[in-house]
């Protein structure tokens, strides 16, 4: 086996890797983190998780301070949340890119394998 078919059957397993790895982290940026990292008025988990009424005093015994404390909790946890949304959707683009620009080198590589 000469060197332009190692070349080509390194470039094919590479692409099958990367596009492997980018799949996984797309997933994982796609699926929904829903835990709630501590009982909150304004997180839908929390809120699901207790009958209305226990809901209703809740909210109702909050003050403005406690209020404004509470949105400020849920900004910061979504914007963590989101941040590592970002990071996993920029990490799948970049083995998206290796696994591609690797395909494009096998199918280069495949006239001149005559």
């Amino acid at each position: 086996m000469g060197l332009l078919e190692w070349i080509l059957y390194f470039s094919i397993l590479t692409f099958v890797v990367f596009i492997a790895i980018s799949i996984i982290y797309s997933f994982k940026a796609l699926y929904p983190d829903i835990q709630a990292r501590k009982p909150s008025l304004f997180f839908f988990g929390s809120i699901a998780s207790q009958k209305i009424e226990d809901f209703k005093k809740g909210f109702a015994t909050l003050s403005e301070k406690e209020i404004l404390e509470e949105i400020n909790d849920q900004v910061y946890i979504n914007s963590t949340i989101a941040q590592a949304k970002m990071e996993k959707i920029r990490t799948s683009i970049a083995n998206f890119s290796i696994g591609a620009l690797s395909l494009l080198v096998s199918l280069l590589l495949i006239p001149w394998l005559k």
